[in-house]
């Protein structure tokens, strides 16, 4: 059975005078029309859902890993690249809705069969620069997408307290330097399992540093690392 996009999206869409696909342009009620739902190229991994730290040749080029698994819809190529880089860069939130359907289709509502969901979400933090500069923060709007399929509450216990260098532009080194100590806890997490929400992760350095602020206040606690989109280094 295919899962609807938010009523919200729908009225949105009403409201445009539009009823397009997002992806294809094809006269659709949805944002995104069944066809495109289920049948996008994705480069996708062997199983979908599995966790990406099985794969040698995904964890081997990680900086450091301190969580306890990742999950991802896809490499960051091709369309799903480009939904990502409309998110981040050409002020396009809604956006987050059709990542959000993505990665419940081809991620969670697999997962969600096999396990344990996380007992919340926390969005990646992003400094106040960033937020000025972009008017959200697309983590966030991801954890809600992924929020109205499976109603797991949204926490943001951690902030960015120090605005760093964009990660894209720097070497391997110098990404996992450029955000340590940029984050700190600002209220004590009451969770014993947590999934921490991004959009792509290319080396995980701010992944690695997110992760070690948590684990120094609860080393116990579980980390679920659900991404869009790793990068595929070749």
């Amino acid at each position: 059975m295919v899962k609807r996009l938010p009523l919200i999206c729908q009225q949105i869409i009403g409201s445009l005078g539009t009823r397009q696909c997002y992806i294809c342009d094809q006269e659709s009620n949805e944002l995104v029309c069944d066809y495109c739902l289920h049948d996008t190229d994705f480069a996708h991994f062997p199983v979908p859902g599995m966790d990406l730290l099985e794969l040698e040749f995904i964890s081997k080029r990680l900086l450091s890993i301190n969580y306890n698994n990742l999950r991802a819809i896809a490499y960051h190529h091709g369309i799903l690249a480009s939904l990502i880089n409309q998110l981040k860069f050409s002020q396009k939130p809604l956006v987050a809705d059709i990542l959000g359907t993505f990665f419940e289709t081809y991620v969670l509502h697999r997962l969600s069969q096999l396990e344990a969901l996380p007992e919340a979400l926390m969005p990646m933090p992003i400094s106040s620069w960033r937020f000025m500069q972009r008017q959200y923060n697309q983590s966030w709007l991801l954890a809600k997408a992924i929020n109205r399929y499976h109603k797991i509450p949204i926490i943001q216990p951690v902030i960015r307290h120090r605005h760093t260098k964009q990660q894209s532009r720097l070497s391997r080194e110098q990404r996992l330097a450029n955000t340590n100590d940029a984050f700190s806890l600002r209220e004590p997490i009451k969770v014993q399992h947590i999934g921490i929400v991004e959009d792509v992760i290319t080396t995980g350095a701010s992944m690695y540093n997110l992760c070690e602020c948590i684990r120094s206040h609860t080393p116990d606690i579980k980390i679920s690392v659900w991404c869009m989109a790793v990068t595929k280094v070749e």
